[in-house]
């Protein structure tokens, strides 16, 4: 598909806007990544965004995605609350919360890199958008690739008002091409525990894709990994449906 297609429908939006997007090829940006409660998603959608930011652009349709995972785990900021605030009585059954998560890998050829005066908080997560430019772009094929789940979280005091969190996620890579954890760490197919900061004393301005000097990573075997995923499961016993996920 020609990158012709993508700029004139870059030529659609408000100047205000086009001046605030650059676009990229799959080539220059490497693999796209989603993280979602849904456990069944075939494909995704542009929308517009129900969780953006109170400054954040809402007038563009896009599927928001990452060359990361932690840029995921960062964009999304609602890994702890989703933890602290467990529903399991919804109407949409695949909105439940199962106590975990899948990655997802999106196919695409181009991507939109918005600025900070669109996503003030992109120097942290790396945020890409897929928009719809042709008929072809209304729906991105989309694959599960991991899946992770929280063991634990840590509330660290600070001297200021907001506690700096970390956690300790267990990861199964079921890709055989891996995923890229962080800008620095790469993982390769299996199971993995890691240990990364999601939070911080000032809503995680100091955190960032590309630096992960605080990550811990350690290779796991696929009892361990279950034996943690059986404990964490017993805490969340009202939905036991958690096992399949």
């Amino acid at each position: 598909m020609s990158i012709q297609k993508i700029n004139e429908h870059l030529l659609t939006y408000p100047e205000s806007k086009t001046t605030q997007l650059t676009v990229s090829s799959k080539q220059e940006t490497g693999s796209l990544y989603h993280i979602s409660k849904d456990t069944s998603i075939k494909s995704f959608t542009p929308r517009f965004s129900k969780r953006q930011m109170s400054t954040e652009d809402i007038t563009i349709a896009r599927v928001v995605c990452a060359p990361t995972i932690y840029g995921c785990v960062l964009a999304y900021s609602s890994i702890h609350s989703d933890y602290t605030a467990f529903e399991n009585k919804k109407v949409d059954k695949d909105s439940i919360f199962k106590g975990g998560y899948v990655v997802y890998e999106i196919d695409y050829e181009y991507n939109l890199n918005p600025s900070k005066k669109l996503v003030p908080d992109v120097k942290n997560t790396d945020e890409k958008w897929l928009v719809s430019y042709s008929e072809e772009t209304r729906e991105y094929p989309a694959k599960k690739i991991a899946k992770f789940f929280v063991e634990q979280f840590m509330y660290k005091p600070t001297e200021n008002k907001l506690p700096t969190i970390e956690s300790i996620l267990f990861i199964e890579v079921m890709d055989s091409s891996g995923l890229k954890l962080s800008t620095n760490h790469k993982l390769d197919k299996g199971f993995y525990k890691v240990e990364l900061p999601i939070w911080d004393h000032e809503s995680w301005s100091n955190l960032s894709f590309d630096k992960d000097s605080m990550m811990k990573i350690e290779p796991i075997d696929y009892d361990q990994y279950k034996d943690s995923k059986n404990k964490v499961a017993s805490l969340l016993s009202e939905v036991p449906e958690y096992l399949n996920w």
